[in-house]
């Protein structure tokens, strides 16, 4: 889920980069759709569970020595 709720979170960032009042048109997004951000998150956590560890083994290892 930590994984989810990270992604998540970076995808809005990156999309809500640059909006600066709620008169933007990306604002509707961040104020709205909440049914499409709940599927999304869900969606995310589904597909982070399908990720085999031996793909992210080695790379978890080397980030976390960074």
């Amino acid at each position: 889920m930590c994984a989810a709720m990270a992604s998540f979170f970076f995808i809005f960032m990156v999309l809500m980069f640059g909006v600066k009042t709620s008169k933007d048109a990306r604002s509707s997004i961040q104020n709205g759709f909440w049914f499409f951000k709940y599927l999304l998150l869900i969606a995310l956590t589904v597909g982070f569970f399908f990720i085999r560890s031996e793909n992210l083994s080695t790379r978890m290892f080397f980030s976390v020595l960074l």
